[in-house]
């Protein structure tokens, strides 16, 4: 395992590598200098390095309604900076870029981690919503006070965890509602 030193050095060396073959004028000509500063010293060969992290443009399918997460882990995992851009083709299914081969693999992995958890995560608001529609516009059965006694008769079964959530989360989008309708009445008053 390498000790914290030579992981720093060596992140180090990435980032002035990227900064020679990325970099505009001065910036670019000062990390090629440093680079083989460094392969001089460290017996090493200039174009080997500078190889080593080749830059290549690499792409990621995914469904059109992915398209915008998809570009935010590439800017997050592919280390992309301020003003480089992410090409799509005209359906907005393929997302192509530049970036290493070891940072698109990261990308890539991170997209499909975050996406499981995206749709995960989508279901139970699409379900706290609905459920926050019904309270709202009071759209659920109202037992009959013969139907109320059979249920307090039988045993309550514990509620899942998931319903619990998704309660939760529906009676803070009612309140949500509630309060958009009181400030468009408040602009009405006024």
């Amino acid at each position: 395992m390498k000790n914290k030193k030579e992981k720093i050095n060596e992140e180090l060396l990435g980032k002035i590598i990227e900064l020679a073959k990325r970099g505009i004028g001065g910036e670019k000509d000062n990390a090629i200098r440093i680079i083989k500063k460094i392969c001089k010293k460290n017996n090493l060969n200039f174009k080997e390095v500078m190889s080593a992290r080749d830059i290549k443009e690499y792409s990621i399918y995914c469904k059109k309604n992915e398209s915008d997460l998809l570009a935010c882990v590439i800017y997050k995992y592919a280390m992309l900076r301020y003003g480089d851009k992410i090409g799509q083709n005209y359906d907005r299914t393929k997302l192509f870029f530049t970036t290493t081969a070891d940072r698109f693999i990261e990308t890539k992995n991170a997209f499909d981690t975050l996406l499981i958890m995206f749709k995960k995560e989508k279901r139970l608001i699409q379900e706290a919503f609905k459920t926050a529609f019904r309270l709202k516009h009071d759209l659920y059965y109202k037992p009959t006070a013969e139907e109320w006694k059979k249920i307090e008769d039988k045993k309550e079964k514990p509620k899942d965890d998931k319903n619990n959530k998704v309660n939760k989360m529906a009676i803070g989008i009612v309140n949500g509602l509630d309060d958009v309708q009181i400030r468009k009445q408040l602009k009405e008053i006024n």
